[in-house]
C-alpha cells in the first residue's frame, strides 16, 4: 500500500494538507462531484448520477467522511 500511496503522491493523483487532518481515503460530496465533473467532461459518463447512488455512504467508515451525514439525497443517504 505504501507504493500505491507514493505512486499517487507523486503523480499529484491525491493531495492533503496533514496539518488539517486530510488523509488518502477521506470523502466529501465536493470530492464526488468533482470526480463526477471529470468523468462527465472525459465522456466517460452521459449523465451526472445522484450522489446517493454513487456510494453506500452509511456502509463508510464514519472517520473518513469529512462532512456530516444529512438526510438531503445529493449528499449522505443512510436510508439507502
Amino acid at each position: 500500500m505504501s507504493w500505491t500511496y507514493a505512486r499517487m503522491q507523486e503523480y499529484q493523483l491525491v493531495s492533503g494538507d496533514t496539518a488539517q487532518n486530510e488523509f488518502i481515503g477521506q470523502i466529501s460530496t465536493q470530492r464526488m462531484r468533482t470526480n463526477i465533473e471529470q468523468l462527465l467532461y472525459a465522456g466517460m459518463l452521459e449523465q451526472a448520477p445522484e450522489l446517493s447512488k454513487t456510494m453506500a455512504f452509511n456502509l463508510y467508515p464514519p472517520e473518513l467522511l469529512v462532512e456530516s451525514p444529512s438526510s438531503n439525497s445529493q449528499t449522505y443517504n443512510s436510508e439507502e
